[in-house]
């Protein structure tokens, strides 16, 4: 079985809610993932994906990474004002969409983002042109994996 993923990035004015940014990229798929996979098939998994962690970093992604090249707190993970919600996308997908609120992670240019489990293991990795965080924006993130065909 092939995964693949893709990254949706929108900046959203706090004020207008109105979309000023978007742009999509094809992330990497870590090992990681094909082992929560297995393990989810055996019903062994109690470690699913919690969070979308993003960092300044600019290390080109591989299968092999097991963390952001350079990760900044805090994670997008439901607490604050920051949100993360999870849903189906068609019968063999998942999308994850998370928030990094007008209030978190300013005056960082992002330039990564990984989705993490609950344990911390990076199950997936993106990197992107820099992206200027300010009180002004939250940045959305939609990202959705599903089987390849």
């Amino acid at each position: 079985m092939s995964v693949q993923g893709v990254l949706n990035i929108a900046c959203e004015d706090k004020v207008t809610k109105e979309i000023v940014y978007r742009e999509s990229i094809k992330n990497t798929i870590c090992n990681a993932l094909y082992d929560k996979i297995v393990n989810l098939l055996a019903d062994n998994s109690s470690d699913s994906i919690a969070e979308i962690q993003v960092g300044v970093g600019t290390t080109v992604p591989l299968p092999t990474d097991t963390a952001l090249a350079s990760p900044i707190t805090p994670t997008i993970d439901g607490t604050g004002n920051n949100t993360i919600t999870f849903a189906a996308d068609g019968a063999y997908g998942l999308e994850i969409i998370g928030v990094l609120a007008w209030d978190s992670g300013n005056g960082f240019a992002i330039s990564e983002a990984g989705l993490r489990t609950t344990a911390g293991t990076l199950v997936a990795r993106a990197t992107f042109a820099k992206k200027m965080k300010s009180e002004e924006y939250n940045f959305i993130f939609t990202w959705t994996l599903s089987r390849s065909t």
